[in-house]
């Protein structure tokens, strides 16, 4: 073994740290959570992949370099990884985009052809040399129908790429759009990892590229169970995100008499506030703002988040807009009430808006660009005065 080969089992094993490190992670919340559960077994078979990989280095170079027999093995180890590595990948992102594949006996039966036809091609390549075989002198080479494993393995993760991307450029599952960017992610992390290994061979890159591409996917699941604003202590953007695409994923009902409101609650001049006396006094603002609404809010069928910044959401169903202009009111008068009543050296005051779901066609992007469009025309007004 050389000392190419030396950094090459480095680089992999650094790369088997990260993967493992993840593993055991998801492995305590296993039982407990069944995408947990479905991301171990992602993990569990790329790190076995990344093991075979070092491994054939270790026993075809270093242990075992005349025996043809242990070359076979760890090369056809590889290979059933590989195909445990897409088809787990594959049933993972079905689960995040809500098919429920394991229903629907077709799709099911299509989706493990390409597995079942790299498993045959993986174990059988010592007696047929298809995909890979070693000669005399416990060289490896690649078979005729090598390709195959490429198309077998990127079909999977092609196949969950697009569904990603026409869900991204769908309005109706704008809330989990972070989702389905990183499947994409993953995506091009592992055909940029595959070209640059094919082009240049005897780099562990593709690793290195799964291993990135994991850990964002990781990184993102662990964002998403991120409910609260710390601050505040109120439903962040994302939970806003969440509720909204709910709500949304019910029919319209135009007989229904509750209509669905979202009001923008935006503290007036916070940006001076924030020069005049300082970020902590702002944070403590937004405090007495969030405990004001949720005093409002008590016992009441609303939904409240705080957006951004000075900016925070209430989420409710009324029969008439004279309750929602009522509810403005009410809001605007209980943040002046306990703005006094704190005794600060300034008095808060904030700006309510609304928005209503009107019409079928309306969607919770729909109400977010609404929320946008608030601040935008605010701020305009007040450049104007």
């Amino acid at each position: 073994m050389n000392q190419t080969d030396g950094l090459y089992v480095e680089v992999v094993t650094c790369c088997l740290l990260v993967l493992g490190k993840l593993l055991i992670t998801e492995l305590r919340e296993f039982r407990k959570n069944f995408e947990s559960q479905l991301f171990a077994f992602v993990l569990g078979s790329t790190c076995i992949f990344s093991l075979a990989d070092i491994g054939w280095i270790i026993f075809s170079k270093a242990l075992f370099p005349d025996v043809i027999l242990a070359n076979y093995t760890i090369n056809c180890i590889y290979y059933v990884a590989s195909a445990f590595v897409g088809f787990t990948w594959f049933i993972y992102c079905q689960y995040n985009i809500g098919n429920q594949i394991s229903q629907k006996k077709l799709m099911m039966f299509f989706s493990m052809i390409p597995f079942f036809v790299l498993i045959f091609l993986s174990i059988s390549a010592p007696v047929t040399k298809l995909l890979f075989y070693i000669d005399s002198e416990n060289i490896y080479h690649r078979g005729k129908l090598h390709f195959v494993q490429v198309i077998c393995l990127n079909c999977y993760f092609i196949f969950t790429c697009i569904q990603a991307i026409i869900r991204l450029v769908s309005k109706k599952y704008f809330a989990q759009r972070k989702k389905y960017v990183s499947i994409c992610l993953f995506i091009l992390w592992a055909f940029i990892a595959q070209l640059i290994q094919i082009a240049i061979p005897g780099y562990p890159t593709i690793e290195i590229g799964l291993t990135i591409a994991l850990l964002s996917v990781y990184l993102e699941i662990k964002n998403s169970k991120i409910t609260l604003d710390s601050l505040t202590q109120m439903n962040n953007k994302r939970q806003l995100l969440n509720f909204l695409s709910y709500k949304f994923s019910q029919p319209y009902d135009p007989e229904n008499k509750k209509v669905l409101f979202l009001l923008l609650i935006d503290i007036d001049f916070f940006s001076e506030l924030n020069g005049d006396f300082g970020h902590l006094e702002g944070d403590s603002a937004l405090v007495l703002v969030s405990k004001s609404l949720k005093s409002l809010s008590a016992g009441q069928p609303y939904f409240l988040s705080r957006f951004e910044g000075d900016k925070f959401v209430l989420v409710c169903e009324k029969e008439d807009e004279k309750d929602i202009d009522k509810l403005c009111m009410d809001i605007k008068n209980t943040v002046s009430r306990d703005s006094k009543l704190a005794l600060k050296d300034y008095e808060l005051s904030v700006s309510v808006d609304y928005t209503k779901r009107d019409c079928e066609e309306k969607t919770e992007a729909d109400f977010i660009k609404q929320i946008k469009n608030f601040t935008y025309n605010k701020k305009r007004a007040r450049r104007e005065d």
